[in-house]
């Protein structure tokens, strides 16, 4: 009922080692279902092959610049399908309005636009703040702390040595100007006030939009669960490079998907995650237990994520 006559709904779905689609439409008495070939190993851009692989079945029930809406299953969370090559000339999204949703239910579930114009930027991060000012920003908030929950990521990182990001540091003042020119309620946090503690704190005050500009991290191959990869995922803060001299009763700087995935970030229309790999996880038939799938967990509508390495 919410499709309109041209709209095409496609639920892809891994079984084993098959990858399919139910796709659904006006004039479908039932979704068709449509099996497909496994996603290339390489030129996914350079070539037509997740075209002719993924897409062509499905396209085949859609008329020329219909809205097609997807959800994503296993490893095409870790690609960006609805950019594939067509031509020389064309890709995906040119020929049709592509919609990228977590599930195809989304379609039917009423929007709640949040019409505060509220949002929080993050960029030019100190990740060498020393311990003794890490105590001193903690205690501006009230939170409680979880001792031990990072353990085992934070003993994988003990030798970190984050860079400080100098274009961090123009790029979230220029993403603060233009939410200011559109008249946003805009909390910035740089430097020594970039902490753990005031992202947590970010937990049920309903913002509008999220932007962080920051090291991210994925340590791939250490989970054999999906709690275990929440936790090998995350987003790095102030003083994360002190991670192991941090005392109980303060957070280490190292905020992994994990955490995320526990605040109340519902009505947040928007995250980016400026940083590298942020859209990595391990994948599973579920989808990739990776950031997207803390910061989706917390209640995040979309998400701006990156699958490579990001220069600063």
């Amino acid at each position: 009922e919410k499709l309109s006559g041209s709209d095409l709904a496609v639920e892809f779905f891994c079984a084993d080692t098959t990858l399919g689609a139910l796709v659904l439409k006006h004039g479908f008495e039932e979704p068709k279902l449509i099996l497909l070939q496994s996603l290339p190993e390489s030129r996914l851009y350079t070539s037509t092959q997740i075209y002719q692989r993924i897409w062509q079945p499905i396209l085949k029930h859609a008329q020329p610049g219909a809205r097609i809406y997807f959800s994503p299953a296993g490893a095409l969370h870790t690609a960006a399908i609805e950019y594939a090559p067509v031509s020389d000339s064309a890709i995906v999204s040119d020929l049709y309005e592509m919609h990228r949703l977590s599930s195809t239910r989304n379609i039917s579930t009423p929007t709640q636009i949040n019409s505060a114009g509220k949002a929080a930027v993050y960029g030019g991060i100190y990740y060498d703040t020393d311990v003794e000012t890490m105590k001193s920003e903690s205690s501006k908030y009230s939170l409680q702390h979880q001792p031990g929950e990072n353990r085992s990521v934070c003993e994988r990182m003990a030798g970190l040595h984050a860079s400080y990001l100098e274009g961090t540091l123009k790029e979230s003042k220029q993403v603060c100007q233009y939410l200011d020119s559109m008249k946003f309620q805009t909390q910035y946090l740089s430097e020594r006030q970039a902490n753990e503690e005031s992202f947590k704190n970010l937990s049920g005050k309903h913002l509008h939009i999220i932007h962080i500009a920051t090291h991210g991290f994925y340590l791939s191959g250490a989970a054999s669960t999906p709690g275990e990869a929440l936790i090998n995922s995350g987003l790095l803060f102030s003083g994360c490079n002190n991670v192991s001299q941090v005392p109980g009763g303060i957070d280490d700087g190292i905020l992994t998907a994990s955490e995320i995935s526990g605040l109340d970030l519902r009505g947040t229309r928007l995250a980016v995650l400026s940083a590298c790999e942020t859209g990595l996880g391990e994948i599973t038939p579920d989808g990739v237990f990776g950031l997207q799938r803390g910061f989706k967990k917390a209640g995040v509508n979309t998400i701006i994520m990156s699958l490579w390495p990001v220069n600063d």
